[in-house]
């Protein structure tokens, strides 16, 4: 009898175990899941105004919206690429197709930052800024009042296409590349194998 109640006990432990390592593993998932939703995040927030963004250098609070960028899309790379090592060690070696999902994505979003910080760093984006504003100058607004100039919707418009560049076209590209990556039958149904409730139950 004692023996029937060491076994039952030792069973009902260890399915309780097993039940709080699935817990684990898809709180694991989830994060992963989570981190690289960041990346489709900013994606969506800048996709069809990255010229826009790169327009407009006046500080605020200490930090232009070029740099802003800049910063969010550098944190949002070392996020999805700590996620990336978190699921190369948990994910079954057999699941390709996630791995190889986050990892395409993660490679992807890589080089979009590259083309971002190039803008950026290398003054690409600043200085085309202030050619448009030497053109934009002469119709009369003040130098960096874009208070006054996004009141003027033509010439406005014409700041702006002053703006988009090769380079902004180029990294509209990248967005344009990366966004579908994020679509149900190319992401998520990879991770409901392991998120799906009843998974756990």
């Amino acid at each position: 009898m004692q023996k029937e109640i060491e076994e039952s006990s030792e069973k009902f432990q260890s399915a309780i175990n097993k039940r709080e390592e699935y817990i684990q593993m898809r709180d694991n998932l989830l994060k992963i899941y989570d981190d690289f939703c960041l990346a489709q995040g900013i994606l969506v927030r800048i996709r069809r105004s990255v010229h826009i963004i790169f327009s407009n250098y006046v500080a605020v609070d200490g930090y232009t919206v070029p740099y802003q960028l800049v910063s969010d899309a550098n944190n949002v790379a070392n996020t999805i690429c700590k996620a990336l090592n978190r699921a190369k060690l948990l994910l079954p070696c057999e699941d390709k197709d996630l791995r190889n999902t986050l990892e395409v994505v993660y490679s992807k979003f890589n080089v979009l930052c590259e083309k971002i910080n190039s803008y950026y760093y290398e003054g690409y984006g600043l200085s085309t800024s202030e050619n448009a504003w030497n053109v934009i100058s002469s119709s009369g607004i003040a130098r960096y009042d874009y208070y006054t100039l996004m009141r003027n919707p033509s010439l406005y418009d014409s700041y702006l296409k002053l703006c988009d560049t090769d380079e902004t076209k180029e990294i509209e590209i990248l967005i344009e590349e990366l966004l579908p990556l994020f679509k149900y039958d190319k992401f998520d149904k990879f991770f409901e194998p392991y998120l799906q409730m009843s998974s756990v139950e």
